[in-house]
């Protein structure tokens, strides 16, 4: 399920709809930046997800202190710039290829 916590989306979703990986939308993100209240909201979020046996995706993290706060919540998936911007499939091979060609210590 894409962009969670955004547009029409609800807790409701998580039992409607046969998924395996709830990807959080990037405006929540901006949220927990902003105080500990709104990071343990999030956090609850996961926990939530994670009850109903969903693996949680944080899109949209561009920053060391954002994969941080991210890393903290329990995310299971972290997807952003500050690992790659996005690239062609044959480029996503290269990479995995010259990484796990040098002991893949990045993934």
């Amino acid at each position: 399920m894409d962009d969670f916590g955004s547009g029409y989306s609800s807790l409701r979703m998580l039992l409607q709809y046969p998924t395996n990986i709830i990807k959080l939308d990037r405006s929540l993100l901006g949220e927990m930046v902003e105080s500990a209240d709104k990071m343990n909201f999030i956090s609850s979020i996961v926990y939530a997800c994670h009850r109903f046996g969903k693996m949680v995706c944080m899109e949209g993290v561009e920053t060391a202190e954002e994969n941080t706060l991210i890393r903290e919540s329990g995310c299971d998936l972290i997807q952003g710039y500050y690992y790659h911007k996005p690239m062609e499939l044959d480029d996503v091979y290269r990479l995995l290829a010259s990484e796990s060609g040098a002991g893949s210590a990045g993934l």
